[in-house]
């Protein structure tokens, strides 16, 4: 077999090593990405019973500063009154002092119904976020287990990789580009038997001619159809 073919072969050989780690790794990350997502969804119910309980302490917040205004008008209302002689004048003061007062014990309630509503809402939230850990340490002993196999497929990647590169310098500057680029192209084998009188890749048929000086010279051709590079196994016929 021709020399620049068997660097070629052994090129795609780790080539398709380095494509099987990249895919075990690929599904060891989506696992990874499936924990973090559940991890995720927790987290954003927390962080949404985290602004209810804001929004919720806001509104209490707001109410307060309204009745203290109400309070403060209400004052106002007695020392006017007690300054005002006994007359329309009083009584239509006293009507208003009586609405006002009305109005002041509806929005105490109100406030007294929200602050309830906060302090649930408070306890929704940390109740959420301990859920967030509660999570994360149920979560653990997998977690533990997919980062070491990650991990060690990356270690392993590393190591093919560099022997990759080792075996990729011993090709052929201009054969390599070529495969380079039909590699780039094409997921998997671009170096590929005849498969009878065909392209094992895209089955077009050779002509009678270029089989047989491929087959003579063990080396290597190109498909003029589908591009890949052409080679004769040893048990391939004609």
């Amino acid at each position: 077999m021709n020399e620049d073919l068997v660097k070629l072969l052994d090129l795609q050989d780790r080539d398709m090593a380095l494509l099987d780690v990249d895919t075990r790794l690929a599904a060891v990350l989506a696992e990874v990405d499936a924990l973090d997502r559940a991890i995720q969804a927790v987290a954003d119910e927390a962080e949404s019973a985290r602004r209810s309980a804001a929004a919720a302490a806001r509104r209490r917040d707001e109410m307060e500063a309204k009745i203290e205004s109400y309070r403060r008008l209400q004052d106002q209302r007695r020392k006017r009154l007690e300054f005002t002689r006994a007359g329309k004048e009083s009584a239509s003061m006293m009507a208003e002092l009586d609405l006002a007062t009305s109005v002041l014990a509806k929005e105490e309630g109100e406030w007294v119904r929200v602050a309830d509503a906060v302090k649930a809402s408070e306890a929704a939230a940390v109740s959420a976020q301990d859920r967030v850990q509660e999570a994360r340490d149920a979560q653990k002993p997998e977690r533990d287990e997919v980062d070491g196999r990650r991990v060690a497929l990356e270690k392993e990647r590393e190591g093919l990789l560099a022997d990759r590169e080792l075996a990729a310098s011993q090709v052929e500057r201009r054969l390599r580009q070529r495969y380079d680029r039909l590699r780039a192209q094409r997921a998997r084998n671009v170096v590929v038997p005849l498969a009878g009188a065909a392209c094992g890749a895209c089955f077009t048929t050779l002509p009678l001619h270029r089989r047989t000086q491929l087959r003579e010279s063990a080396g290597y051709d190109w498909c003029e159809a589908c591009g890949v590079i052409l080679y004769v196994a040893a048990e391939s016929g004609t």
